[in-house]
């Protein structure tokens, strides 16, 4: 990312990370979740529910996606043991802090936490680009602050983060404006 060509914008963040290191740019990504919901409110409409019902219903899902996140929070711990706190997003790149020690160039699939209730998650395949603080010691342990470049991204994956990133400026513009 030391010449990054930016199309998108960036924010500034806390959002939970979680990475594995590939062998090569060409490996599969592992992550293959983040299904697009369907419009709940569109169909509990059209199907001549009461109001009551379908608040019920609507309730009811939110319940069982807090559910499915913690079961499959486990699973994702299992694959993507590498946890990072990220500090920027954009929709092409991360800069994040971990603990984890990473060579410029390396290649990760990285999974972004970017909701929690419900679980909002986007993956992508990048590249480790620089330590961003050099100056900081190297031993294990340390945090270390990187850059994180997409080179591959499924489309619902990028929305998400670029939907995230719009989001979180509009959040912000109005914190500026009350305060």
């Amino acid at each position: 990312m030391a010449e990054e060509k930016r199309n998108y914008s960036r924010v500034r963040t806390s959002l939970e990370a979680w990475f594995r290191q590939l062998h090569d740019a060409d490996a599969q990504p592992i992550f293959r979740e983040n299904i697009a919901p369907a419009d709940l409110t569109a169909s509990l409409k059209a199907s001549g529910l009461t109001e009551t019902a379908s608040a019920f219903l609507q309730t009811m899902n939110s319940k069982l996606d807090a559910i499915l996140g913690i079961l499959s929070r486990d699973e994702l711990l299992e694959d993507f043991p590498l946890k990072a706190e990220v500090y920027e997003i954009g929709g092409g790149g991360i800069r994040f802090q971990s603990t984890a020690l990473f060579a410029a160039g390396e290649y990760l699939e990285a999974v972004l936490v970017l909701g929690k209730l419900p679980l909002r998650l986007a993956s992508a395949i990048g590249r480790v680009g620089r330590d961003e603080r050099p100056g900081t010691p190297g031993e294990n342990g340390a945090l270390r602050h990187w850059a994180f470049e997409f080179t591959r991204i499924r489309e619902q994956d990028l929305d998400e983060v670029v939907r995230y990133v719009l989001q979180e400026e509009r959040r912000q513009i109005r914190e500026v404006k009350l305060a």
